[in-house]
């Protein structure tokens, strides 16, 4: 458990690190024959509860490559050798106050709903000093579906997506098994590359 959870901040870090894409409205050099002239930007609404009140409210957003607010990050990526999806959205700052990293085994990058616990390597954590500056909360069931995925260009065997979906999981923080939260979030236009 210990080595899946250095994992997860390590994969947050090359994400972060390798291009949070959104589409823009001149997106022809990717694609030319692209005629979609209201390419979405990426957003992501998380929403937190505890004991059925809500207790935070989270909207990032990629609009014209600038995220809202700053120094937040929304990454994805889709990994075919190692059959994973991760989705991250992080407060990217000198003192994070925000991180969730959801990483999900998956046979195939698809259109789908799936258990956020069924595989063998999959680990979601949630972090967020508004509701407790010293938990890291884990993931022990939830749902993962993505409802599109649109292929947008691909070059040097990487192909380019902007995926939809949503995510819901209850989370427990393990030094304190009373301590449950409820997340659910939607995403829309995230950039996810696959391998």
């Amino acid at each position: 458990m210990k080595k899946l959870q250095l994992l997860v901040p390590a994969l947050l870090f090359m994400f972060i690190s390798t291009a949070a894409c959104s589409k823009d409205d001149n997106d022809s050099d990717i694609n030319p024959n692209n005629n979609n002239n209201g390419n979405p930007n990426s957003k992501i609404t998380i929403t937190t509860t505890k004991n059925g009140t809500q207790v935070d409210a989270t909207t990032v957003e990629l609009i014209d490559n600038t995220f809202v607010p700053a120094n937040w990050a929304i990454t994805s990526a889709y990994n075919s050798m190692a059959n994973l999806f991760t989705l991250s959205v992080a407060h990217a700052a000198a003192q994070p106050q925000f991180n969730l990293s959801l990483i999900k085994q998956m046979n195939a990058f698809s259109v789908g709903s799936f258990n956020i616990k069924d595989g063998q390597l999959d680990n979601t954590v949630y972090r967020n000093v508004k509701i407790n500056p010293m938990a890291s909360y884990l993931a022990t069931n939830g749902t993962f579906k993505i409802t599109k995925i649109e292929p947008i260009g691909s070059a040097a065997g990487i192909t380019v997506n902007y995926i939809d979906g949503s995510f819901n999981f209850d989370a427990v923080n393990p030094a304190d098994s009373s301590d449950v939260i409820k997340v659910e979030a939607t995403f829309t236009g995230v950039s996810s590359p696959k391998n």
